[in-house]
C-alpha cells in the first residue's frame, strides 16, 4: 500500500548560504513520499544558482519536485501559489534556512493517519543562532528550545538537553479547550514544526495575503475548526541569523493588520475578539482600560508590575489603585505612589470577586501563568 505523498514547500528569499542545509536535511529524511516544491520569491543573491546546483538530485530523491523561480511577490502570495500545485495530502512549509532533523516528517505523518480528526501537527525544536553549514548529526544540545522563546525574541541561553524544559510541556494542560488555547497563546505555537492536512484548506482558506507574517493568523483559523496536537520531540532547527533579524517592521505591520482584521472577525464571538486582539495590542505595547470597564465596575484595583508599563498606564488613566504586586523581592514592601507593593502570594488571601489585577509588565505571560495557578480566570478576575 502506497504511502500518502507529502508536500513540503520552500519559500526562499536571499537564502544562499543557507538553503544546502535545509535542501540537505530534507532529502536525508526517513520518509520518502515527499513532493519539494521550491518558491524562489525574487532572491538577489546567489540563491537561484544553489538551487539549480541541487537539482539533479532533488529530482532523483522525491516523487514529484518543482521549483519556480520568479519576481518578488511576499511570503503569503508565494505559499498560496505553492499550496495551489501541490499533490500531498500532507503539507509543510518550511523557511531555506531552517534545517529538520531525519525522522521529522515520519513522525508527522504518522501521527496524521492514525488522528484522522486533526487539522495539524507540531514538533518541537530548538533556535539555533548559525551562520554556519549545521550538521544535524552533531547537534550541540546547549541552546534554546521553542519552549524558551521570550518576548518575541531569541536568546542563547546554554540550557542544557532535559525533557522537562521542551516547549511541548506548556502544552499538557489544554486538552480541553484547544481552541481557547489558541487564542491565548499563538505566539507560542512553533511555526518551523508544522505539518498540516491539506483538506483543511478547503475549510479555513488559504494565508491572507493582506498580512505580511502569515503564521498567527492562520493557526487561529485552523484552530477554529481543527484539533491540533504536538510530538513532544525536538524535530526542527530554527536559524537565527543576522539576515532574519530585522523584521521588527514586519512584526508591527503585521500585528496591526491582525488588530483591524479581529477586530471586526465573524471567526470569533465577542469574547474571542477581546482576547486575541488584546494579545496583539499588548504585543504592540498598547494597553486599552475600556476593553475591560464593565468589569472592573465596583472592584478594587490590584496592579501587578511597578516598572515603564506601570508609568504609561498612570501617564493615560486616572484610577484608583488598591495596592501593587511585584514578583521582585527588592521592591516588595516599598510604597509606590502611596500604595504599599506585595509579593504575589498576598492574593492568596483576597477575595477574587472584590478585586480586579491589571498586569501592567512586558512579563504579561509568565504573571499571567502564575495567577492561573493561583486560581484566577483570565478577562474575569484579571487583564
Amino acid at each position: 500500500m502506497d504511502k500518502p505523498l507529502v508536500s513540503v514547500i520552500i519559500p526562499a528569499y536571499n537564502h544562499g548560504k543557507y538553503i544546502e542545509n535545509c535542501l540537505d536535511s530534507i532529502i536525508n529524511q526517513t520518509y520518502n513520499d515527499i513532493e519539494l516544491i521550491i518558491l524562489n520569491d525574487g532572491s538577489t543573491d546567489d540563491t537561484n544558482e544553489k538551487i539549480i546546483g541541487y537539482e539533479n538530485i532533488l529530482r532523483k530523491r522525491f516523487k514529484r519536485y518543482e521549483y519556480i523561480n520568479k519576481e518578488n511577490e511576499g511570503v503569503c502570495k508565494t505559499l498560496n501559489r505553492g499550496i495551489n500545485i501541490s499533490k500531498g495530502e500532507y503539507l509543510i512549509i518550511f523557511a531555506s534556512d531552517d534545517i529538520m532533523y531525519p525522522e521529522r516528517i515520519s513522525r508527522q505523518v504518522e501521527f496524521l493517519e492514525q488522528n484522522k480528526e486533526y487539522g495539524m501537527v507540531f514538533v518541537d525544536g530548538y533556535h539555533i543562532e548559525s551562520d554556519e553549514y549545521f550538521d544535524i548529526n552533531n547537534v550541540n544540545t546547549d541552546g534554546l528550545l521553542f519552549s524558551k522563546r521570550m518576548q518575541n525574541e531569541y536568546f542563547h541561553v546554554n540550557d542544557r538537553y532535559d525533557s522537562d524544559l521542551l516547549f511541548t510541556r506548556d502544552m499538557e494542560n489544554m486538552i480541553d479547550d484547544l481552541f481557547d488555547f489558541m487564542l491565548h497563546n499563538v505566539y507560542l505555537m512553533p511555526a518551523p514544526g508544522v505539518c498540516f492536512r491539506k483538506s483543511c484548506f478547503e475549510k479555513v482558506g488559504l494565508y491572507d495575503e493582506n498580512i505580511e507574517s502569515e503564521d498567527l493568523d492562520m493557526f487561529i483559523r485552523m484552530a477554529k475548526y481543527y484539533k491540533y496536537s504536538f510530538i513532544k520531540e525536538p524535530l526542527v532547527l530554527h536559524r537565527y541569523h543576522k539576515n532574519n533579524s530585522g523584521r521588527s517592521h514586519i512584526i508591527v505591520d503585521t500585528l496591526k493588520s491582525l488588530i483591524n482584521k479581529y477586530s471586526e472577525s465573524d471567526l470569533l464571538n465577542e469574547e474571542q475578539r477581546m482576547i486575541v486582539v488584546s494579545l496583539f495590542e499588548r504585543k504592540l505595547g498598547i494597553f486599552k482600560l475600556e476593553n475591560i470597564n464593565n468589569k472592573i465596575k465596583n472592584r478594587k484595583i490590584i496592579v501587578w508590575g511597578t516598572g515603564s508599563s506601570y508609568e504609561n498606564f498612570k501617564n493615560t488613566y486616572n484610577i484608583e489603585i488598591d495596592f501593587f504586586i511585584d514578583s521582585n523581592p527588592n521592591k516588595q514592601g516599598i510604597i509606590l505612589d502611596n500604595k504599599e507593593v506585595s509579593a504575589p502570594s498576598r492574593l492568596l488571601k483576597i477575595n477574587k470577586d472584590e478585586y480586579y489585577i491589571l498586569v501592567l509588565s512586558q512579563f504579561y505571560k509568565e504573571i499571567y501563568n502564575e495567577l492561573k495557578k493561583y486560581g484566577f480566570l483570565y478577562m474575569k478576575h484579571y487583564y
